[in-house]
């Protein structure tokens, strides 16, 4: 029962986490499912709505195919709009909310009032399905199946006969417990399938040895940040360990991988969370500085040059220093290939005026 509980909490807080981090791919899916969800309802409903004027001849059960067939009608339109105007995710996030409350509400309503005395046959399948359909976090699916049991069973014990309301109770209590071990084991699988992603993406973007970004990330990193609208100042920074290849040489590779290691973890805690660092080349790595002046970008690039120096000086014969070049790029420069050309060419006065240094362009 612990394990079970441990289980149910570790579902609900990474839920959260999925949602917000991949929210992207959930409003794609959701949308897809909306539009799929929404041509069979009102397929169905159409469909439903006929055979019902010809064989069931009931006013009530008329006027609720009559109302939810028009307000299907109207959330078709919305829906159409809103792919055709490529929506944001909270936006397909209602019109999912919508699209659920729509169909449990149609379900609800024809399974209590035009035939108080029948048991009803589609809320408990329609719950579960409830529980499969839409993209939502685990505690919002939980919510949403709890309140829908909840209305049903109220509406149920109201409006309906003694004997119906016996089968319907009956009938909803094992619906409910499977439509929440549903959402429980849909909700994990999509947690494994997200962090499965997550895992090889962030093995196809990371460095081994260092742990930062590769070349093609954090290129990518870069140019993506420059091209932001409306942002500020930024810096990009060059660094090169000094005769690398002598350090290779003299003390082997597995040295030279120690100092790579070392020099990602300086440049990961000398640097903001938020700043772009990668390594580019075989000793070479870049750093872009977000929202930053000239003069503070100068001082945090020579601070961390004098850091990389007494850092890696570690063994007695091995004196692994580094150069670095600096280039400020201004709030109009959205070339990031102008900016590292800038930086590289600072990066190479440094090296020409005796490395262990920072050159500024």
């Amino acid at each position: 029962m612990k394990k079970i509980g441990r289980g149910w909490l570790a579902v609900l807080r990474s839920s959260r986490d999925y949602i917000r981090r991949d929210k992207e791919q959930i409003r794609e899916k959701n949308l897809h499912a909306l539009q799929i969800v929404s041509i069979v309802f009102s397929v169905l409903l159409a469909i439903y709505t006929i055979v019902a004027y010809f064989f069931f001849k009931n006013p009530q059960l008329m006027a609720f195919y009559y109302v939810f067939l028009g307000l299907q009608a109207v959330f078709d339109c919305v829906l159409l709009r809103v792919v055709r105007k490529d929506a944001s995710t909270r936006w397909v996030q209602g019109l999912c909310m919508s699209a659920s409350l729509l169909i449990v509400g149609f379900v609800i309503a024809i399974s209590v009032f035009p035939y108080p005395t029948r048991p009803a046959i589609f809320f408990p399948p329609v719950l579960v399905g409830m529980a499969a359909i839409f993209i939502f976090s685990y505690e919002r699916l939980i919510l949403l199946l709890t309140g829908y049991a909840a209305v049903f069973a109220a509406l149920v014990m109201i409006f309906k006969t003694p004997q119906a309301l016996a089968y319907d109770i009956w009938s909803i209590i094992p619906a409910y417990l499977i439509a929440m071990v549903c959402a429980y084991n849909i909700t994990s699988l999509r947690l494994g399938d997200f962090h499965s992603r997550m895992r090889w993406m962030q093995l196809s973007i990371i460095d081994k040895p260092t742990g930062l970004l590769n070349k093609a990330a954090c290129e990518d990193a870069c140019r993506a940040c420059l091209a932001e609208a409306g942002r500020g100042t930024h810096a990009l920074l060059v660094l090169d360990i000094d005769d690398f290849k002598q350090v290779n040489d003299t003390y082997g590779h597995q040295e030279g991988d120690r100092v790579l290691r070392r020099l990602g973890a300086l440049l990961q805690q000398g640097f903001h969370e938020d700043d772009v660092i990668g390594r580019i080349g075989g000793d070479e790595f870049l750093v872009l500085m977000k929202d930053i002046d000239e003069r503070t970008a100068g001082e945090r690039a020579l601070e961390m040059v004098g850091r990389i120096a007494w850092s890696l000086s570690n063994h007695p014969e091995l004196r692994a220093t580094c150069s670095a070049g600096l280039a400020i790029a201004p709030e109009d420069s959205k070339d990031f290939d102008a900016v590292f050309a800038r930086a590289d060419q600072a990066l190479y006065q440094a090296k020409q005026q005796g490395k262990n240094r920072l050159s500024v362009l």
